[in-house]
């Protein structure tokens, strides 16, 4: 019984080491983001524009609806599922591929763990995870998708394409490109049905079973200068005409009035094709739309339920602090990104011509968000692209040229989070704290991340404060703040030689700004400049005569600025108060965080998907279940132990002896 006991202890403490969450300082920029969105139930592919975040309120409306004309591929899925998770980069990639063919198919997500789509998952009978369903164009409201087979993204462009095909030989619609194989012989019929603004014609001779030509046509069909048709390569007339052999796969483009341009296929696929023609066109004048760079993915490993619920954790305790003003310990990344694309869209910019030691000043601005801003993969693939792009072996650049490739690379990459503001940098009016604070806290945190980075280490100097330095005197709008800071920058020199000294002579910095500024006219009425951070944040950081315990100071520095917080203003109610009563948003915001609900689901309306399914009234939430599993799980293993106890002790049995049967007798 004592050995059943401490199997039990063992199994227990298994289960209790696999859910112990790891400190969320420990999770990349990316992981973070990724758990943020799924405990406030914005699902997996929050702010990926090139897919469509379809729900419970506006499924009906968009694939019954207003966007019916289209073939719709929809994902259900369930942002708690580890295979859902490993399934995402796939599904992106599948839309980056097929974004061009937006006025003819749908690439959409619905996340069935939100509340508000748990009717709507129901009635579509999703009936595991991820679950692909496709709607040809027009489908009636009664129909609940056709299943559609997961495979590699050419394999799924494929089986959709062939999908449109079927349906256009049977039902045009306007808005698609021509699928159908022309039959016609006569080369001035090919016209008929082109536009006047078309002055080029592509005609792909293929086989009936491939879909290259037809995935080609979906790609321009946007591209109103051109038009394709595709040509059964057994028609004889067209092949000889044009000089293509009988059988061959081959593309001819015929150009309005003039000549014709065969050019050779050496593999017919839909990636040769693209490359042939739009070279072709390209050295024309044609503008074709950019290839689509495809999206460097967060590692897929399954999520980590103790890292969500200690990220669940962490933002309960902010959300008890948004209504008073105790957020000034909380570093939010809305900030941080708003600092960022602040100077780089619009300050930088502001110089005519930037040379010299502005242009040095520069790009050591660069060269520390590169290194040690707290973006995700993508943010810092648009970091290195726009260095590369304005900056490098550049011995000027114009403010004009740099805003342009900002605005560029920042379309192509989509680093910042999708709705821009101020949290914990926002003033109690307009023309209180945002930017400077935003920019002071990033400097802050990029001095922490140097050192978490770089430790004790001596053989990589400081490099974040002589940025910063070179960055505020040169492009910082304000002249008189960059004028003090200047003067107190030049105490760097004697006074900073580790990574340690840098985040410790910043935060002294800063401080003595505050102490010069309080009071200042300058100074929020309900954002006090005071001695930071205050006894109440840190109790340890002061010793008994309120001097400064520098390396208490360090640890609670380290700890808050490597804390990023993930949470965007429509997580927040949209004032701050003094009241400690939490308003009808927060109780929202609280239901939203704990988003695997199985109860009434009262953000569904009702669209007419299907009869009533009935809805379980017990509330139980991801958690609620979690511990179920582990109790089930524990008393299952209990239960094999006290079995494979019995089995032993009946299998036992007393060897006989002959005193023993004289005896009975």
């Amino acid at each position: 019984m004592f050995r059943s006991f401490v199997v039990c202890n063992v199994i227990f403490l298994l289960i209790i080491v696999f859910l112990k969450p790891s400190s969320s300082v420990d999770l990349s920029p990316d992981r973070k983001k990724l758990y943020h969105d799924i405990v406030s139930g914005r699902g997996l592919y929050y702010g990926f524009t090139k897919l469509r975040e379809l729900n419970g309120t506006n499924f009906k409306t968009v694939v019954f609806g207003d966007e019916k004309h289209k073939l719709w591929l929809v994902e259900f899925y369930n942002s708690w599922c580890g295979h859902c998770h490993r399934f995402a980069p796939t599904w992106k990639t599948l839309a980056l591929n097929a974004y061009e063919w937006r006025d003819a198919v749908g690439i959409g997500a619905v996340d069935c763990a939100n509340d508000g789509n748990n009717q709507l998952c129901r009635d579509m009978e999703v009936m595991y995870y991820p679950m692909i369903k496709l709607f040809p164009p027009n489908s009636e409201i009664t129909f609940l998708g056709e299943d559609f087979p997961k495979g590699t993204v050419d394999e799924m462009l494929r089986n959709a394409t062939l999908k449109l095909k079927i349906h256009y030989n049977t039902q045009q619609v306007p808005t698609h490109p021509n699928l159908k194989l022309v039959t016609e012989s006569d080369v001035n019929s090919l016209w008929s049905d082109v536009p006047s603004e078309s002055a080029f014609l592509v005609l792909v001779f293929e086989s009936e079973n491939s879909t290259a030509g037809s995935e080609l046509a979906l790609d321009l069909s946007r591209t109103k200068e051109v038009q394709v048709r595709l040509i059964s390569h057994n028609n004889a007339h067209l092949s000889n005409t044009f000089g293509v052999g009988k059988g061959s796969n081959r593309v001819v483009i015929l150009e309005r009035g003039s000549k014709h341009t065969a050019l050779p296929v050496d593999e017919h696929t839909r990636v040769n094709l693209n490359n042939i023609v739009r070279q072709f066109l390209v050295d024309r004048g044609v503008d074709i739309p950019p290839k689509l760079l495809p999206v460097e993915m967060i590692p897929t490993e399954d999520i980590n339920i103790g890292d969500v619920m200690s990220v669940m954790q962490q933002e309960d305790e902010i959300k008890k602090k948004l209504h008073t003003t105790a957020l000034s310990t909380i570093v939010f990344q809305l900030d941080l990104e708003g600092a960022i694309r602040y100077s780089l869209k619009n300050e930088v910019p502001l110089h005519k011509n930037i040379t010299g030691n502005q242009l040095v000043a520069l790009k050591n601005y660069m060269k520390i968000l590169i290194h040690y801003f707290p973006f995700g993969l993508q943010g810092k693939e648009f970091l290195r692209k726009l260095n590369e792009r304005a900056l490098e072996g550049k011995n000027e650049v114009s403010g004009k040229d740099f805003r342009q490739s900002f605005l560029q690379v920042e379309e192509e990459y989509k680093p910042f989070l999708p709705k821009q503001g101020w949290i914990g940098c926002r003033g109690s009016s307009l023309q209180y704290r945002g930017y400077p604070c935003s920019l002071w806290t990033m400097f802050h945190t990029l001095t922490v991340h140097e050192e978490a980075r770089n430790g004790n280490s001596t053989e990589k100097q400081p490099e974040v404060l002589s940025a910063m330095e070179g960055y505020i005197k040169n492009f910082f709008t304000c002249s008189e703040c960059a004028g003090h800071f200047t003067e107190m920058a030049k105490t760097i020199r004697g006074n900073v030689s580790t990574h340690r000294d840098s985040v410790i002579w910043l935060w002294q910095a800063h401080n003595s700004v505050n102490k010069r500024l309080a009071g200042d006219a300058t100074e929020d009425p309900e954002h006090k400049k005071i001695q930071f951070p205050s006894a109440e944040a840190c109790p340890t950081c002061r010793a008994a005569d309120n001097s400064w315990n520098k390396t208490e100071v360090l640890n609670f520095l380290k700890n808050m600025y490597m804390n990023v917080v993930y949470l965007q203003e429509e997580d927040l109610s949209t004032t701050t108060t003094t009241t400690a009563a939490p308003p009808t948003t927060e109780l929202k915001y609280n239901k939203n965080l704990r988003n695997e609900m199985f109860g009434e689901e009262q953000g569904y309306r009702h669209q007419g998907l299907g009869d009533n399914a009935k809805r379980t009234l017990w509330g139980f939430n991801i958690f609620d279940i979690s511990i179920c599993v582990v109790l089930y799980v524990c008393s299952a293993a209990i239960l094999i132990l006290v079995c494979i106890k019995f089995v032993f002790k009946r299998s036992y049995r007393k060897k006989p002896y002959i005193h023993d049967i004289l005896s009975k007798v």
